[in-house]
């Protein structure tokens, strides 16, 4: 037995006229969003400084042994 410490209210239900009708987040986020289950996932290597043929070619070879897929992220300059 572990007595209640002082000044500590245990939890006290809400009316049914305070409770949500829905869960919210204080409209912090705008959308969310789940990755499919069993979907595959992809990597365009956007944020990673420039590299060289040879590192391209590494990086690409562990994101296939991750079971990622490659892409090519094109961009208009």
């Amino acid at each position: 037995w572990i007595p209640r410490a002082a000044g500590i209210r245990g939890r006290q239900n809400p009316s049914k006229s305070q409770q949500l009708s829905s869960v919210q987040n204080g409209s912090r986020v705008q959308c969310m969003q789940v990755w499919p289950h069993r979907q595959p996932k992809f990597e365009t290597l956007s944020y990673l400084p420039p590299l060289s043929i040879d590192q391209i070619a590494r990086q690409v070879d562990y994101m296939i042994q991750q079971n990622l897929i490659p892409c090519i992220e094109f961009d208009t300059v």
